[in-house]
């Protein structure tokens, strides 16, 4: 009962546990050759509401000059370029951590589709001069290609974790995650006028179906100003 509880007052861990147990099953099954029974299959999943954190007015210049500040700290350098590469993308973690020469070229980052969660098609992202700055900086230290890799190591960063944490304690910024970054990137966008479709391939989302969902909450927002400055134009009546 007290994991039940738990996966109850954490729904989309419950759910990504079905997920995946459902999964392995039919994968038994198929390698058996005999339909086992599945009973994740049958259970209605909690219902979800996307995460809306973003970092603010005041978090957002703070971190980025407390990341690049840990730039300088060889404890914490790797991650913190790192770091500053999701948020200058909005890309994923996995992604970015990832992220090997190979994929960039003029300019264009492909990540390709192997990569991709939930998609069979590569994602497109025309690099910023602020990203490029990161991939720059960082190609002296690229081992295999790879941009994100710890002194002595050869494979590329796992996690970001310890450097992200270090970051938001030494500002107070509570109820931060890694992925907040990503949706820095989109809140921002839409709130300085970017069109929903942009954002949506630049986040890379499958459908723009899925940026609306994410980003609900600043539409009314934005609805509402493109109504003002429509209503304006007709007031002067030129377009």
């Amino acid at each position: 009962m007290l994991i039940v509880g738990r996966l109850k007052d954490h729904p989309c861990t419950a759910n990504n546990a079905m997920k995946y147990l459902s999964s392995g099953i039919n994968k038994m099954s198929i390698e058996i050759g005999e339909e086992l029974p599945n009973p994740f299959r049958l259970i209605k999943h909690y219902r979800t509401e996307p995460r809306k954190r973003f970092l603010s007015e005041e978090e957002a210049p703070a971190l980025i000059q407390e990341f690049r500040r840990l730039c300088d700290d060889p404890k914490y350098s790797v991650q913190a370029y790192a770091l500053l590469l999701m948020i200058f993308t909005g890309q994923r973690k996995s992604n970015v951590l990832k992220i090997n020469l190979s994929e960039i070229n003029n300019g264009i980052w492909v990540i390709p589709a192997t990569k991709v969660k939930g998609s069979k098609h590569e994602i497109v992202v025309p690099l910023n001069s602020f990203a490029m700055d990161i991939i720059n900086l960082r190609k002296p230290f690229a081992v295999n290609g790879y941009l994100f890799v710890q002194s002595g190591q050869t494979e590329p960063l796992k996690n970001i974790r310890k450097t992200f944490i270090k970051a938001c304690a030494n500002l107070g910024i509570e109820d931060c995650r890694p992925h907040d970054l990503r949706r820095t990137m989109g809140s921002w966008m839409l709130m300085n006028g970017t069109p929903i479709e942009v954002v949506s391939r630049t986040l890379g989302h499958t459908s723009i179906q899925v940026t609306e969902r994410v980003y609900a909450h600043l539409l009314p927002g934005k609805i509402s100003d493109a109504t003002e400055s429509a209503i304006a134009a007709m007031f002067k009546g030129k377009v």
